[in-house]
C-alpha cells in the first residue's frame, strides 16, 4: 500500500512540476526573448504540457480504486482546458499580439489554473496523511512484534532456567548426595552401601 500512494504522489508532483514548465515555456515564448529560442520553448511546452497530461493519465491508469482514479480524473478535467488556454496564449505571443497572450495566460486561466493547484494540493494532502497513517499503523505493528519477541525470550529465558535447575538437582546433587551417603556409610563400617 505504502508503494502505492507513494507511486501515486510522485506521479502528481511530477505532474504539477511539469505544469510548472509548461507556465515558464509560456512566460518565455510572451516575453518573445530571444528570438532564437522561440522554438526551443514552443517545444518545451509541448513536452511539458503532453508530460502532464501522461502523469495523470499514468496514475488513473493505476489507480486500484473508482475512487482513486476519480480524483486524479477530476485533476486532469481542469488541467487539459488549463494547457489549452496556455497554447492559445502561446498562438496569440507567437502571432505578435502580447496583450492577448497576457490576459488570456493571466487573467482567463487564472480561475482554472487556482482550480487545478487547489485539486492538486487536496490529493498530495490526502495521500501524504494515507501514507503518514500507513507509517504509524506499520511503527505500531513493530511496536507490538518488538514486545511478543521481548516477552517470548523473557519466558526462554525462564523456562531454561528452570529446565537447568532441574537438570542440576535430578542429574546432579541426587547422585552426588546418594555417593556422599554411601561414602558416609563406608566410613561408618557398613560394608554393604547398596
Amino acid at each position: 500500500v505504502a508503494e502505492y500512494l507513494t507511486v501515486r504522489l510522485t506521479g502528481l508532483q511530477n505532474a504539477r512540476i511539469h505544469l510548472g514548465d509548461a507556465a515558464l515555456m509560456n512566460r518565455n515564448i510572451m516575453v518573445g526573448e530571444p528570438k532564437a529560442d522561440l522554438a526551443t520553448f514552443e517545444n518545451r511546452y509541448t513536452a511539458a504540457a503532453k508530460a502532464t497530461l501522461d502523469d495523470l493519465d499514468r496514475i488513473i491508469a493505476a489507480s486500484r480504486s473508482t475512487d482513486d482514479a476519480e480524483k486524479v480524473q477530476q485533476i486532469r478535467r481542469i488541467a487539459a482546458p488549463v494547457l489549452e488556454m496556455v497554447a492559445n496564449s502561446n498562438t496569440a505571443a507567437l502571432n505578435g499580439d502580447r496583450d492577448a497572450a497576457i490576459r488570456i495566460s493571466y487573467k482567463d486561466a487564472a480561475g482554472l489554473r487556482a482550480a487545478f493547484h487547489a485539486a492538486m494540493q487536496a490529493q498530495i494532502a490526502e495521500l501524504e496523511r494515507r501514507i503518514d497513517a500507513g507509517k504509524h499503523a506499520t511503527q505500531a505493528d513493530v511496536e507490538r512484534g518488538t514486545t511478543i519477541l521481548i516477552v517470548t525470550a523473557v519466558a526462554g529465558l525462564l523456562v531454561s532456567l528452570v529446565t537447568a535447575g532441574a537438570i542440576a538437582v535430578f542429574g546432579i546433587t541426587r547422585p552426588l548426595d546418594r555417593l556422599v551417603a554411601a561414602l558416609q556409610r563406608m566410613a561408618g563400617g557398613a560394608s554393604d552401601i547398596t
